[in-house]
């Protein structure tokens, strides 16, 4: 508006013209909803695990929005909707919010209200077991020993699904190994956090003892040299085991005896005395980090 005025005395104004034609002016005031932020946390409470993949994703948002994920303010350098960033991005006590820049003409600027996140640390599980190289022959007992000590509770499985043990004890003692073995410990720290571990435990697995050649004389005189007995058909095994084996003797009716030395796989001439009838026999092993099946 446009006035004259004289002596303190203003008379009635009159509308300047706009852009050199009578009208107004009008001033558009843009407001938009502030956005918001929801995540994929499944308690809801915005309390998660170390290892926990946290998904955010914007609401709120229209078709020309600039948008902008911040972290205590700072921005990430992501400019979708849904922003996932890699289990352990987000540290504890780190707020996250979005950002939005509407379009133009307006250019307005709106911020959501910041999701303060709590992480909390996973356990480190970890296994152990009494048995050299992890090593049992079949059904031998094994004791198993998870880590850390002192959590809230820890899951054994033989094989995955197998679950033979669960609850507050770090400590498995099985004799259900008969065969080489995946064993599996969760195990839960007091804030509902977890880990998994995996030991394997081998059995040797003897598949086959082999076969030996009956001598083409059995019988022979006293003070004779006992004869040779060749191998036909060496043992095998499974997985990385070797094979091994241990010849024995002994009078007929009597106890089984080692032949000390003999451990090929055929059994050499005059390896012992025998003033007796006797038999001989070829025991087969799966050997593995020192133990034998």
């Amino acid at each position: 508006m446009a006035f004259a005025t004289e002596n303190g005395v203003s008379c009635e104004g009159t509308a300047s013209l706009v852009d050199g034609n009578p009208g107004t002016i009008t001033i558009t005031v843009y407001n938009r909803a502030v956005p918001t932020v929801t995540n994929n946390d499944p308690d809801a409470n915005n309390i998660i695990c170390d290892s926990f993949a946290i998904v955010f994703t914007a609401g709120g948002t229209l078709a020309g929005d600039t948008i902008a994920w911040l972290v205590d303010g700072n921005p990430v350098g992501v400019a979708t909707q849904v922003w996932s960033p890699a289990a352990g991005t987000i540290n504890d006590g780190e707020a996250v919010s979005v950002q939005i820049t509407t379009a133009a003409p307006g250019g307005c600027t709106y911020t959501s209200v910041a999701q303060t996140i709590t992480v909390q640390a996973d356990p480190i599980a970890t296994l152990a077991s009494n048995a050299t190289g992890d090593t049992i022959c079949s059904g031998d007992s094994i004791t198993i020993t998870a880590g850390p000590a002192g959590q809230a509770n820890y899951q054994f499985e033989l094989g995955v699904g197998n679950v033979v043990q669960n609850g507050a004890g770090n400590t498995l003692t099985t004799t259900a190994i008969t065969a080489d073995t995946a064993v599996i410990v969760t195990v839960t720290n007091a804030g509902g956090c977890t880990d998994t571990e995996t030991l394997n435990v081998t059995v040797p697995d003897l598949l086959t003892p082999g076969d030996v050649t009956t001598p083409a004389d059995t019988t022979i005189c006293l003070g004779e040299d006992q004869p040779a007995i060749a191998n036909a058909t060496v043992g095998t095994v499974g997985g990385t085991a070797a094979v091994a084996y241990q010849w024995q003797y002994r009078p007929v009716g009597g106890a089984w005896q080692d032949i000390v030395g003999s451990t090929a796989a055929g059994l050499a001439a005059a390896q012992v005395n025998i003033t007796t009838t006797s038999q001989f026999r070829r025991l087969a092993f799966a050997t593995e980090n020192g133990v034998s099946e």
